[in-house]
Order: C-alpha cells, then structure tokens, then sequence
C-alpha cells in the first residue's frame, strides 16, 4: 500500500520552491555554462543544474497537484505527474512554456517546442525519470 505524501502548508510550498529556483538562477548566472569540443565537459557543467533543476520541477508538479486537489503519485517521473494535471493546468503551463523557449532561444535546438516533449526528453527512461540524471 502507498503511503500519503505529506505536503508543507500551500503558502510555505510556493515560497519554498520560489526562493530555490531563486537561488538556482543566481549559481546560473554567477556561473554559466561554458560550450566546449568535449560534450563531456559541458555536460558536466550543466549536470549540477540538471539534477537540481530536475528536483525542482518534480515538486512543482507535485505541489500544483496537490493544489488542484489531484491525485498525487510518489513518482519521479515528470510527465507522468504533467499527465495527471487538469486539463486546463497542462494547457496553462504549455502556454507558458512556449512563451519561455521563444524568449530564451539559446536553451539550444535540443530543447522541445512543446513541454510534453520536454518532459519526456528530460524523464530519459520512463521507468527511471530524475534517477537517468541523478547517476548520470
């Protein structure tokens, strides 16, 4: 049998995950990443952000499923939480995260047009999810 998630009190979650990404854009911005010939060396640059990132996202979805009154799964999966989102949430985050590829073009070509395929780029294995980035 599943256990519940205990969820923080609504007012203490967004703060939380707002003041983390906050943080995460300061180490961003303080210390970008740098292309290099050696892929390795760029994606060992971007991994700590990735996994960080990563994190942030899945407690994000969670905590919106939470709000929406949704099941909410123990899953590290990110679009399989995205999948259990209301309609109208998942066209409210495609609408904005095709407003955020179109204002930050320099995320690369390898990012998705569409947050669905994001999610299911990002989650690698589906079995896995965060674990494909965490013991990258």
């Amino acid at each position: 049998m599943a256990s519940e998630i205990n969820f923080k009190d609504s007012s203490k979650m967004l703060i939380w995950l707002d003041t983390a990404l906050e943080f995460e854009w300061k180490k961003f911005t303080s210390n970008p990443i740098r292309r290099d010939i050696v892929v390795d060396y760029t994606h060992a640059q971007a991994w700590g952000f990735i996994v960080t990132g990563y994190f942030l996202l899945e407690q994000s979805l969670k905590a919106l499923l939470h709000r929406c009154n949704c099941k909410t799964e123990k899953t590290h999966v990110l679009y399989n939480l995205f999948e259990l989102l209301p309609s109208t949430q998942k066209n409210n985050l495609r609408s904005h995260y095709s407003d955020f590829v179109k204002i930050f073009p320099m995320l690369g070509q390898n990012t998705s047009d569409e947050i669905d395929g994001f999610l299911q780029n990002l989650d690698g294995d589906k079995s896995k999810g965060s674990f494909y980035w965490r013991y990258f």
